[in-house]
């Protein structure tokens, strides 16, 4: 005879079945790899040439319309704006879609499959040496029946950020340009906000550590031939 406990035991493995059946399923979408790249470009470059792969994990076969454009900072919080025409010239100085070429501009991905697209910096005299950015987007198309009516259709639109280095340019120069953090004379600051800028031709990813001290204690430690504790 079947005791409590194993009707009990059975009962949860019942209940658990679909998570575990739902975990197990494909994951589904469409993918452009990768996100973003760096390449080095020397002075006696002619052509580099590098690859993007678009991979259909849907059900249907998806047509995408293949496009290079510029992009630069959006915001002080890290974001990315793509650039259109109306762009400034500063902006444009460090555009990379002018230099861009595309080996076809659309392309048909079936469902499971991953198509390779090649993409093609020309280094061309008319590119300067320091840092230049651009994206290749790849952007669904709807099929024409898609939306009816008032319907309202969605279109995706996938990009890989290409951040290209040009060699002769004086690079990175990072400054601090402001600081910011809320404190009181009863209480040690929680939150610093600390703004960076970039006066020089190369992008720059800043990493460090902020270190809080307190000028008496470190006058003690001096005089006590102790040092502070990171």
């Amino acid at each position: 005879m079947i005791s409590r406990r194993q009707i009990w035991l059975l009962a949860v493995m019942i209940v658990c079945l679909p998570a575990v059946a739902m975990s197990a399923t494909k994951p589904t979408g469409l993918v452009l790899t990768p996100a973003f790249q760096t390449v080095q470009i020397k002075t006696n470059d002619g052509r580099l040439p590098f690859e993007l792969s678009i991979t259909n994990r849907d059900t249907s076969a998806q047509t995408f319309a293949l496009s290079a454009i510029d992009f630069g900072s959006l915001d002080e919080e890290g974001g990315v704006a793509f650039l259109g025409a109306p762009a400034s010239e500063l902006e444009h100085k460090y555009g990379l879609a002018a230099w861009l070429e595309l080996s076809q501009k659309s392309v048909v991905v079936s469902p499971g499959q991953t198509v390779k697209v090649g993409v093609t910096i020309v280094n061309r005299p008319s590119l300067v040496a320091g840092g230049h950015y651009g994206a290749v987007l790849a952007t669904a198309q709807l099929p024409g029946s898609a939306v009816k009516g008032e319907q309202v259709g969605v279109q995706q639109v996938l990009s890989s950020l290409i951040l290209a280095v040009k060699e002769g340019a004086g690079g990175a120069k990072l400054d601090l340009k402001k600081t910011n953090w809320h404190h009181s004379f009863w209480r040690l600051p929680t939150e610093f906000k600390l703004g960076f800028g970039n006066s020089g031709t190369v992008h720059a990813l800043p990493r460090g550590t902020v270190v809080v001290t307190d000028p008496g204690v470190e006058k003690w430690l001096k005089a006590s031939s102790m040092k502070p504790v990171a």
